[in-house]
């Protein structure tokens, strides 16, 4: 299972991977978009520290915070330190998009990280092809935002899509075809179930059964009578965040079958809140098994945790 290590680790990839693409942009850097302090190299994110879906973003911003005190410890990018600039949008696309062009305008970021939104990271597209400023790291795999090449758009991210497949893949091969789909009721979750459902029809499965679930997880028992009548042999679980601890019980309860989550509902948080009630979820993976330091960016990572 993903816990805070993980989320930790995938943070740090992301980072280290935007230090990298720093190198890409080196009049930018060189001169800072102008900073106020042009000792320091800013880079800019809105994130949602508020709101009901904070706390999925919780381990990753302290990853990231451990990413850049490693960077700067070494050395910082150039010999100058790094500093991230975090704005709260309470996962609002309008108010990333506001929080951008401050960042840009004001604070005179080089770069974009870390965005976790994906109708945020749309929503700022035009604004960053404009100000020639790149988004790099995004903790959103949504396909949504890979359909066309963007060039001040660069993701470290597996797609969501991918984890999709893997898991439909997995199901057909144990000859579980009549699958289940609950998706959040927000963007995210609207924007998955099509994506679920074009892959099961792909790989020769069939979706008997969706319904939406809000994403404190209210509605979770209505959720999961209605998918108990389409008598699922799976369920795959298109959301995350808190939500996911009542609809992972329900479903326990009313339907009874396996039940598989992308790889961002697998948070410490969600995994604690469960207890013994999460044994038998099924997870996908998208970061390289960390105890198991066979690259240079796992070594890396052991030796920083």
């Amino acid at each position: 299972m993903t816990d805070t290590t993980l989320t930790r680790r995938r943070a740090l990839q992301s980072s280290l991977a935007m230090a990298g693409s720093l190198s890409l942009y080196p009049a930018v850097a060189q001169e800072n978009r102008d900073t106020k302090d042009a000792k320091e190299i800013r880079i800019g994110q809105s994130a949602h520290l508020t709101g009901p879906l904070a706390s999925s973003l919780t381990a990753p911003l302290v990853g990231q915070e451990m990413a850049i005190n490693e960077v700067n410890r070494k050395g910082g990018i150039g010999g100058r330190p790094l500093r991230i600039i975090t704005l709260d949008d309470a996962y609002d696309a309008k108010r990333a998009l506001e929080n951008t062009r401050k960042l840009i305008d004001e604070e005179k970021v080089v770069a974009l990280f870390g965005y976790a939104n994906t109708s945020a990271v749309a929503a700022v597209f035009p604004l960053i092809q404009e100000k020639g400023v790149p988004l790099i790291g995004p903790y959103s795999g949504s396909p949504s935002l890979r359909t066309k090449h963007h060039p001040y758009f660069f993701t470290t991210f597996g797609s969501y899509r991918d984890e999709v497949v893997q898991m439909v893949r997995v199901l057909v091969a144990q000859q579980k075809t009549q699958l289940a789909v609950v998706y959040q009721n927000h963007p995210f979750g609207q924007q998955m179930l099509p994506v679920v459902e074009g892959v099961a029809k792909e790989l020769g499965a069939t979706i008997v059964a969706k319904a939406p679930i809000e994403s404190s997880g209210a509605d979770a028992v209505a959720c999961a009578q209605v998918i108990a009548q389409g008598k699922p042999q799976a369920v795959l679980l298109m959301a995350f965040g808190p939500g996911t601890v009542p609809a992972i019980r329900a479903l326990k309860t009313y339907v009874g079958a396996p039940q598989y989550a992308i790889a961002i509902a697998n948070s410490k948080s969600s995994v604690e809140a469960l207890g013994d009630e999460g044994r038998g979820m099924a997870y996908t993976h998208v970061t390289p098994y960390p105890w198991r330091q066979t690259t240079r960016l796992l070594r890396e990572f052991g030796a920083e945790m």
